[in-house]
């Protein structure tokens, strides 16, 4: 699966807006490096993977608190994209009205979620050291919890400027 066409950014804080974007414009056949603008990407000169900031809101509060849904919800991210997870995930299941918080310690990375089902919002942080690890966040999450609104900001990592350059 490769990116979509609106997912990879460069670092102004521009973002996918789901609730913006039909699922027709949210396909996964664009190059990973154009905007839809077609503005071709920077690229850094050492890339050491891509980080994912999703925030899925208006979900399910139960399925909130479920740190069954919750880590199923991480494990499908981790199996289908092959990932490898070392050792134990952590997790912890505050106090009703409250969430749940998972840390997946991976080889390629790590994936957190915090829940906050009284705002019914679910925030993921994936980054992972492998430049195609695209997975279908917004179909995923209003399926697997209700989200109405999937917000997805991707950070390319990596040296972006030459020091030889910058010590001229």
């Amino acid at each position: 699966m490769g990116y979509n066409q609106y997912s990879i950014r460069e670092l102004k804080n521009t973002h996918v807006n789901s609730s913006e974007k039909s699922s027709s414009d949210m396909n996964d056949t664009a190059h990973p490096n154009l905007l839809a603008s077609g503005e071709l990407l920077r690229t850094p000169l050492v890339s050491v993977g891509t980080q994912w900031v999703v925030d899925a809101c208006g979900c399910d509060p139960l399925r909130l608190q479920s740190l069954e849904m919750i880590g199923g919800t991480c494990n499908a991210v981790i199996h289908e994209l092959g990932l490898h997870v070392i050792g134990l995930p952590a997790s912890h299941r505050f106090a009703s009205p409250h969430g749940v918080t998972m840390l997946y310690l991976l080889s390629e990375s790590h994936l957190a979620v915090h829940t906050y089902p009284e705002h019914a919002l679910a925030t993921f942080n994936f980054v992972c050291c492998r430049e195609h690890a695209d997975w279908p966040w917004t179909a995923e999450l209003r399926t697997r919890l209700n989200a109405t609104h999937v917000d997805i900001r991707v950070l390319r990592r990596g040296v972006w400027y030459d020091e030889t350059e910058a010590s001229k």
